[in-house]
Parts: structure tokens; sequence; C-alpha cells
């Protein structure tokens, strides 16, 4: 029974090193979500509005997924550390769209602006 224990022991802290080693190889591997907030507009009614965009970042790759139909949009990310931009025209009415940015580390804003005027921001570290 000790023996038994003593190996199923050896085992899971064989597995652990294993991960832990990979997790510290991986360092560049992040997974992030992004709060985005639509910007203030004059002589709109001062109610809590539902942002029809959520953004994720991974690994150098930006998702956004448009939960409505919005028109075009024009999507600019700007490391604020560099000053490097990135920029895309994007049709929300696929649902989807992904975009590829750095993998530098800094803070970063996204701005993200409608046909239609109505302005999004949001803002993520890496």
């Amino acid at each position: 029974m000790k023996k038994t224990f003593l190996i199923v022991f050896a085992v899971i802290c064989g597995i652990a090193a294993i991960f832990t080693c990979h997790a510290d190889n991986d360092k560049k591997t992040r997974y992030i979500e992004i709060l985005i907030k639509q910007g203030i507009v004059k002589g709109a009614p001062r109610s809590i509005s539902i942002v029809p965009i959520t953004c994720f970042y991974n690994s150098g790759t930006l998702s956004l997924t448009f939960i409505d139909e919005i028109g075009s949009v024009t999507v600019a990310v700007i490391n604020q550390s560099t000053g490097e931009q990135w920029i895309d025209y994007i049709d929300s009415t696929d649902g989807y769209a992904t975009m590829q940015i750095s993998e530098d580390e800094g803070d970063y804003a996204i701005e993200i602006e409608t046909d239609s005027g109505i302005s999004y921001s949001g803002y993520f570290t890496l």
C-alpha cells in the first residue's frame, strides 16, 4: 500500500513538473478579454447602453465579435508604449472578425468607430 502511494505521488509530481516547465516556455501565449466601452454621445439619454462588441486578444490575434449588426467599423489598435498602430476596416454583418497585431509587451488602446459616428474604446496590457 505504501509503495503504491509513493508511486502515485511520484507520477503526480512528475506531471506537475512537466506542465510547469511547459508553462514557463509558453509565456507569450496570452488570452485577454478586453472591456469595450461606448463613447459619450451628445444629446443621448443617460441610460446604460449595451455595447454590441466583445473583444479578445490571444497571442497576437485580436478577435472581435459583433452581437448586433452595426454596419462597417474602423478598428484602430495603438501600442501606447511605442506608438505603433494597426488599422482595419471591418464589416460587422459577418458577426466576427480578427486582425493581427504585435505580441510586444506594452499598453494598448483599441478604438472602434462606426460609419454612423458611434465610437467605442478599450485598453489592455501585455
